[in-house]
Formats: structure tokens, sequence, C-alpha cells
């Protein structure tokens, strides 16, 4: 589990500092933290902030700086390609995931479509825009009421407001006629073809007792992800 934090304001030393007590706040994701810290041509900057398990990856060396909170499944796995990634392509990407970057002179944050880690934001009375994986941390430092990153948006924040970049969230489809046995071929392919997606070759998979997790099982197998039972 990870905790990360970003702001961006104006004063480089008190967002440090503000950084360090969220951090501080979200010890029970992990006691090992780093900060990064970027000054801004036009004035402004930038701190991101990581807490998590001792001998996790440093986030600073990266050629964009990111924060991530949560996993990249399949082949978009690996933490460097996510790190070299633009936020249109790492929103799309399937998994987990909370992320924070500073990308292009701005604070870019997103969540995965399905929304499974938390990621909150608002503004202090000072103007400055924070973002952190946990709500009270952002009150602790005068954000009144946090509010939730929707799942499948990348926000872009200045010192001067945020907006939304991209919005790949959920959409509920219209609704069409459709007899069972196309739909449960529907299901079928879409089915196959999100576990090829996000099941990696070789992967252990336990049994729960349902009938989700022998399903997995079986069309990981049928797929020749060779799943160890």
């Amino acid at each position: 589990m990870t905790g990360i934090c970003g702001l961006i304001g104006r004063d480089m030393e008190d967002l440090e500092s503000r950084a360090k007590n969220v951090l501080s706040l979200m010890r029970n994701r992990g006691t090992t933290s780093r900060i990064f810290s970027r000054s801004l041509p036009i004035g402004e900057k930038i701190t991101l902030g990581v807490c998590g398990p001792a001998g996790a990856q440093s986030f600073a060396d990266q050629a964009v700086p990111l924060a991530l909170d949560g996993v990249f499944f399949g082949g978009d796995a690996r933490h460097d390609s996510g790190g070299r990634a633009g936020p249109s392509r790492l929103i799309q990407t399937p998994g987990a995931f909370a992320f924070l970057m500073s990308h292009q002179d701005h604070l870019i944050a997103g969540r995965d479509i399905v929304g499974q880690k938390p990621l909150y934001f608002g503004r202090t009375q000072d103007g400055a825009i924070a973002f952190a994986s946990l709500r009270s941390p952002l009150v602790s430092i005068g954000i009144r009421e946090p509010e939730p990153v929707p799942p499948g948006r990348v926000i872009r924040a200045t010192a001067r407001g945020y907006e939304t970049l991209n919005d790949y969230s959920l959409k509920q489809p219209d609704e069409e006629s459709i007899d069972e046995p196309d739909a449960t071929r529907t299901l079928d392919g879409l089915f196959m073809e999100a576990v090829a997606r996000v099941v990696p070759r070789g992967s252990g998979i336990a049994f729960s007792g349902g009938l989700d997790s022998a399903l997995v099982a079986y069309v990981a197998k049928s797929a020749g992800l060779k799943p160890e039972l």
C-alpha cells in the first residue's frame, strides 16, 4: 500500500512542509517517504510526495516524475513503462491505481476508470491546489471539504485553479434489445478478452469457493496463460 500527495502553488518551502505533514498523516500506508519538488518558469512550484514500504522505488529519477498508488495490469505493469507515459496513456491503462505527475508545467492527477484507489483534492485558503490518497490529511492543511477525483478523469491543476483534461469515465450505454444466445456470446467474448488483457502469464490463482475465481482460472487456461492452480 502506498500514499501519494501533490501540491502546486507559489512557495516551495511551504509546499514541502505541507507535503511532509500530509505524508506523516498517512504513515499507515508506509513509513518510508520521499519528496520531489520542481520550480516552474511562471513562478509556481510543484511538490510530489510518496510514502510506502521500505525499499519502494523512488520516482525522483524518472523523466516524468510520477507518484503512483497501485498497479498496472498485464503488459503495462512495469513501473518504468508507466513512468514514461503521458497522462492520457496512463488513464487508459488497465489497472487499479491513482497517480500524480509533474507534466508540462502542470500538476496532473488521475484514477483508474473503476476508482479502485482513492484520491482527493481541494484548494487551501491561500490558493494552493493539493491532492492526497486520504481525505483527513488535506483537512489538516486547511482544505475544508476535499473532493474525490472522479474515476476515469485526468485533472490538470495550476496555482490558478484546475480543470478536467481528459474524461474516460464509464458511461451508461443505451439500452438495446438482444436475445439470450447473442447476449451469452457477447459476454463470453468480453470476459475472455478481459482475462487475456489483465491476467499475467503463469499467475497463481487461488480458489475462493465461488464461481468468479473458477471462471477466471478456466478462461486463463483456455487462453494459454498457463496459470498455476
